[in-house]
């Protein structure tokens, strides 16, 4: 019980701090021991008794709340956890999962354009997927900030702004609006090969830039070009 947490497997790829294959393996085992259709738990197995010595997380029913739930803030997470990786697919895939909408509103029993905290996991039994705590969670921000900054890749960092998209391979070309530091930005990307990574050309008003990051505003509107490759 209790063998695999999600946070330390997640914010371990998110912050790059090992070897892109470690992450690789760390994620690959999140989705294998965690992973369910409607998202990811947040510890796995559930604890099925008390223990003083791990505390209040024994304490709730299996797959409720912390102990082995579906929580959606922690999902969120994995969902840039894979795109950092460069793993769109995978990305994409689990986005779509958490959301309200993709859910069976009698059995998820939340309104379908809101984000429950969780949802009752597989250790829940019959009562797998139903929601719960609904408006009581960071994750409709963390979603928000999943696709337009790591699977749609238009980040925001001190010296400029960063393109670098991690999409599902199907997805041909999209377009995006992003303000940054006072300018729009109007960014079309397209994707000729069907990648789910990489960036092989990148222009600012039809001149050439280098690498993937953008600079600062010298307008109030920029047109961005992108070819992933």
């Amino acid at each position: 019980e209790g063998t695999i947490w999600i946070n330390s497997q997640t914010w371990a790829a998110i912050s790059g701090i090992s070897t892109p294959e470690r992450l690789a393996e760390c994620m690959a085992s999140v989705e294998r021991m965690m992973g369910t259709e409607h998202g990811m738990m947040n510890v796995a197995p559930a604890f099925t008794k008390i223990d003083e010595g791990i505390g209040i997380i024994t304490r709730f029913k299996p797959g409720w709340k912390e102990n082995a739930a579906v929580f959606s803030h922690a999902s969120a997470f994995t969902v840039v956890a894979w795109a950092k990786l460069g793993a769109g697919a995978q990305a994409v895939d689990l986005f779509r999962r958490l959301l309200p909408l993709t859910k069976d509103p009698d059995h998820y029993r939340m309104e379908p354009y809101a984000f429950s905290q969780f949802c009752a996991g597989p250790a829940a039994g019959e009562e797998f997927g139903l929601g719960a705590y609904h408006w009581l969670t960071g994750t409709a921000a963390w979603m928000l900030r999943a696709m337009t900054d790591y699977i749609l890749g238009v980040h925001p960092e001190f010296d400029g702004l960063r393109i670098n998209p991690s999409i599902d391979p199907a997805w041909r070309e999209f377009r995006i609006r992003r303000r940054f530091r006072g300018a729009m930005y109007d960014i079309h990307v397209t994707n000729p090969n069907g990648v789910a990574h990489g960036v092989s050309s990148l222009s600012l008003d039809g001149q050439t830039v280098d690498g993937t990051l953008l600079p600062l505003p010298t307008a109030e509107r920029h047109e961005i070009k992108v070819v992933m490759g």
